[in-house]
């Protein structure tokens, strides 16, 4: 038996988030423990503000490291965004931001899909041997997949920390996650 969350669809994404950013290798294990800890839904309020510290520092690691051997990757990009001399680049913070939601949008919507359609395919074993018989239908898998279980349904909860009340709609959004009254 094997976790193919933790084998598998949570690693691929990161393989290729970290050859698009240019992470270098002697930062793929940090990277690996700080973005684990950034989509933890289950941390304390204290250590989702220590986790997303904590990427940060990767992240200023990264653009610190691509700074000293520039590559052909997003994180040389933007930060030349970032260092124009124009005046119309990047804040560090926009480069440390954009490079998280790169990571946000590139990492944990791919790692759910993978794990959604895997849950898809094994639980139809004629869809799955379709598949196998056809693989040039592997496009039809994630559009199936994406329209059945989108990955952003399972991206972090927002919720009001108060509630909040809409005068001119009357409606009233529930401190916590309630449903709207």
């Amino acid at each position: 038996m094997v976790d193919l969350r933790n084998e598998f669809t949570w690693v691929l994404p990161l393989m290729v988030v970290n050859t698009l950013l240019g992470v270098p290798e002697d930062l793929h294990g940090a990277f690996r423990a700080c973005i684990g800890h950034l989509f933890d839904t289950h941390a304390t309020p204290e250590e989702a503000v220590r986790n997303g510290e904590a990427g940060y520092v990767q992240l200023a690691n990264l653009v610190e490291a691509k700074r000293r051997t520039p590559g052909e990757d997003v994180t040389t990009a933007l930060i030349q965004a970032h260092d124009e001399e124009t005046g119309t680049g990047l804040t560090e913070r926009e480069l440390l931001d954009s490079l998280l939601l790169l990571i946000g949008a590139g990492h944990e919507t791919t790692v759910n899909l993978l794990g959604s359609a895997i849950i898809a395919l094994t639980t139809h074993p004629e869809q799955l041997d379709a598949l196998r018989k056809d693989p040039s239908r592997w496009s039809d898998v994630v559009e199936e997949t994406l329209r059945l279980r989108p990955p952003v349904a399972k991206i972090l909860p927002r919720f009001a920390v108060e509630d909040l009340h809409d005068e001119a709609g009357g409606i009233t959004f529930a401190r916590g996650p309630a449903s709207i009254r």
